[in-house]
């Protein structure tokens, strides 16, 4: 048997400590489709980009290289890519969610 869980699904069991049931579902293997989770925003012109880059290099750790791991996220714009460190919010139900951090410490705040 092989449980999986999307970030929807990691975001609704990261309220574990407060609920007392949750919902969930078993699937074999065979049925599960695992997408990656990227995200494009389109239109964006170099300005724009800039701005959303000086925004980043102040809050957050940038780095010009490095391996891709849990925390971090990979920025591209016009063959150019740059990797982020996303802030750790152990204190907040949904630290341990990538796809949140990411939404609301770059994409809602510098774009």
């Amino acid at each position: 048997m092989y449980v999986a869980d999307g970030h929807h699904r990691l975001y609704t069991s990261s309220m574990l400590k407060n609920k007392n049931t949750v919902f969930s579902c078993f699937l074999s293997f065979s049925q599960v489709k695992i997408s990656p989770i990227h995200r494009v925003i389109k239109n964006i012109d170099a300005t724009s980009f800039e701005k959303a880059r000086i925004f980043m290099d102040s809050f957050l750790e940038v780095f010009d290289e490095g391996e891709l791991k849990k925390g971090f996220v990979r920025i591209s714009y016009q063959g150019d890519s740059f990797l982020v460190k996303l802030k750790d919010t152990e204190k907040d139900l949904f630290w341990n969610n990538d796809v949140f951090r990411m939404n609301t410490q770059i994409i809602s705040t510098a774009f």
